[in-house]
């Protein structure tokens, strides 16, 4: 099991367009393996690393079925999910409003490996 710790983050401060600082974005990803059986670990992180936006992959579990509950509870109420059962899987959980949510089926495979959404400040962000 990966720990909190373990996750990297990358942080962006602040990120510019022109001469212009559009916004500090503190961003974490994480191949959790499993957002489920990993719950208590991403709420450890989010409190423990406290970054903007977590970006998850293999999230192993169908997007119907994905803890948004849970996932808002700690602190990350928007989200762009694009779940699969017991295989692949990602997701964007976010503090601030995502827009454009979306994903891509790059090779028409539809394994769910890509999903993307506007943060504030324009910055698109693909996982």
């Amino acid at each position: 099991m990966v720990s909190p710790e373990a996750a990297c983050y990358i942080p962006l401060s602040p990120v510019f367009c022109g001469e212009y600082a559009l916004a500090n974005v503190k961003i974490t990803t994480w191949n959790i393996n499993s957002v489920r059986l990993r719950i208590e670990s991403v709420a450890r992180l989010a409190k423990e690393v406290s970054p903007d936006v977590i970006c998850l992959q293999e999230i192993k579990v169908m997007t119907e079925l994905f803890p948004d509950d849970a996932i808002a509870a700690i602190g990350y109420p928007h989200q762009a999910v694009y779940g699969m059962k017991a295989y692949n899987g990602v997701a964007i959980l976010s503090k601030k409003p995502l827009k454009n949510k979306g994903q891509k089926d790059w090779v028409g495979k539809r394994d769910a490996r890509h999903v993307h959404a506007t943060l504030p400040g324009n910055i698109d962000l693909h996982n």
